[in-house]
């Protein structure tokens, strides 16, 4: 279903279900936002938690190779 922007218009924005990289859960977004890095968390308070806890450097290089190529590691 199309999403209403700011100006009251009915965009038809195409999604994907995904999961959150924090707690697993689904959720919808938007594919050219995932196109760009973003989307990769259900809620503000999960990218929190994720960029707060510490990370081995393994982590991080999976973290960003799934970030820039939208795959499973």
């Amino acid at each position: 279903m199309g999403k209403i922007n700011h100006n009251g218009i009915i965009a038809n924005l195409k999604e994907l279900e995904d999961n959150c990289y924090q707690c697993g859960n689904k959720f919808n977004v938007v594919i050219r936002d995932r196109k760009r890095g973003w989307g990769m968390f259900c809620s503000k308070s999960c990218s929190a938690k994720f960029n707060q806890k510490p990370k081995s450097k393994k982590e991080i290089r999976e973290y960003r190779l799934k970030r820039l190529f939208n795959t499973e590691i």
